[in-house]
């Protein structure tokens, strides 16, 4: 995918003080630096762009993401075995 750096429509925040577009995360200071405000939507940028924190941060939310998506396979699985035992699944 081609690095995308124009913006998606505006979300309700954008501008405001709460708007905060998620750019890595500080240990040192958590509430006040690590966040960019792209403005409107989201802004996708190319893997080789990115620098080293973006990268581990960028690394970090592909991992919980992998384990969340394995986690709703395991157990819809185990939801649609039990709705066939008791012979609810259709």
């Amino acid at each position: 995918m081609p690095e995308t750096l124009t913006c998606s429509p505006a979300t309700a925040n954008n501008g405001t003080a709460n708007a905060k577009y998620a750019k890595y995360i500080s240990a040192v200071h958590p509430a006040s630096e690590g966040y960019t405000d792209y403005g409107q939507g989201n802004v996708d940028k190319a893997w080789s762009s990115l620098s080293a924190d973006e990268r581990k941060a960028q690394a970090r939310y592909m991992g919980i993401y992998a384990g969340t998506v394995e986690d709703l396979d395991y157990n819809i699985g185990l939801l649609i075995q039990h709705l066939k035992d008791i012979g609810e699944y259709e």
